[in-house]
């Protein structure tokens, strides 16, 4: 990574990041650089840059591909003090993502939340399913410190959406949402907004028809992103009886033709188009990011949930140290890089996972992707 597109990507970073001292900037800094140039191993020499934390497991929604009914977890949700505490040790993260298996709006603390880690320097996004929002919460997101809200909407057709998010009303949910979007624009807020979509069978069809929906939401960009396809997946939608058939794997090509077709209806209408599948293809999470379910237990990825497969570590009652360079990570680490079969289950089936079993001396990966702060 040549120096200047790091300084270029730090100067990016401060420009959003304004709250911190000149020691914490530093300090951050110097985190950032060594993910960069240095290379990766078992154990990692920085800490980590992104934090994705769970607010709460509850949810007033029981979608289809939802597979919070088979962590085996209790249902709760994260009290700002643990946050404080999980934030303060992630003392060199550039960014977190409130984002777990709960509905983020239905934490007591997600305000606080919000602006405890804005007031240490982070960028805050946050991903909703956007069903709760009153005159009173959009009030409230408006004047929070939040920097991106994805909000998950699966389908442009009423019956559809209603068959996949069980529980919600598409009406309530664009009318929620358009009472956001002119709230933004009379408050000038500042915040960013997506639409997500989640690619299945059912709703490939509509790819295209989601850039003109966007446009008259007052939303500047869509994400799509596959259904997760891991082994462990595939028999959780067998037991919350969703069909594993609506699975996207056999049917790429027609999904990335009609990715194209939105990507240029996107650039007439002003709506930015990005699919999952697109983006880095090795998994970067075990040297870049870290996951906290609402208790502060510790996963290595947003798909690996179940904190007793990962050794149930937890960052309120651990150091970040003893946890990052432990022995799991370090054997997870192991397990991608040198195709250690057994630590290498976890990730069984994970498509970010596949690359690394094709390469010959993977510890020496270039091209880390540097967007950790959009």
């Amino acid at each position: 990574m040549k120096f200047y597109r790091f300084m270029e990507f730090f100067n990016r970073f401060l420009a959003l990041t304004g709250n911190r001292s000149l020691a914490q900037n530093a300090k951050v800094a110097v985190n950032l650089l060594a993910y960069h140039i240095r290379p990766w191993g078992d154990i990692s020499q920085h800490k980590p840059i992104t934090a994705q934390i769970e607010p709460t497991l509850r949810c007033n929604l029981a979608c289809r591909m939802c597979v919070r009914t088979e962590l085996g977890v209790p249902l709760g949700e994260m009290s700002f003090e643990t946050f404080k505490t999980v934030i303060d040790k992630l003392d060199t993260v550039v960014k977190i993502h409130l984002q777990g298996q709960g509905e983020p709006f239905l934490a007591r603390d997600l305000f606080q939340m919000i602006n405890y880690a804005a007031s240490k320097g982070i960028v805050v996004n946050l991903t909703s399913n956007a069903t709760l929002f009153t005159e009173k919460i959009v009030e409230k997101i408006c004047q929070s410190q939040v920097n991106k809200m994805i909000l998950s909407v699966d389908s442009t057709e009423r019956e559809t959406y209603e068959s996949i998010r069980k529980l919600a009303k598409f009406d309530v949910v664009v009318a929620g949402i358009k009472r956001l979007t002119a709230k933004r624009k009379e408050t000038s807020a500042k915040f960013r907004l997506a639409l997500a979509a989640v690619v299945m069978k059912k709703n490939m069809r509509e790819i295209p028809k989601f850039v003109q929906f966007a446009r008259e939401l007052g939303i500047e960009q869509i994400e799509f992103q596959d259904l997760q396809e891991k082994d462990d997946y595939l028999e959780k939608y067998e037991k919350t009886g969703f069909s594993k058939d609506e699975v996207v794997v056999s049917y790429k090509e027609q999904i990335k033709k009609l990715i194209s077709e939105a990507r240029a209806e996107g650039k007439n209408l002003g709506v930015a188009v990005a699919y999952d599948d697109e983006h880095d293809s090795k998994c970067i999470w075990p040297w870049r990011s870290i996951y906290l379910n609402w208790q502060g237990r510790v996963t290595p990825c947003c798909v690996i949930l179940e904190p007793h497969k990962f050794g149930d570590m937890n960052l309120t009652e651990q150091s970040l140290g003893e946890i990052w360079n432990g022995a799991y990570y370090r054997a997870l680490r192991d397990g991608l890089l040198n195709k250690n079969v057994q630590m290498f289950k976890l990730c069984e089936g994970c498509r970010w996972a596949k690359p690394y079993l094709q390469m010959k001396n993977p510890a020496g990966l270039p091209g880390i992707s540097m967007a950790v702060a959009h």
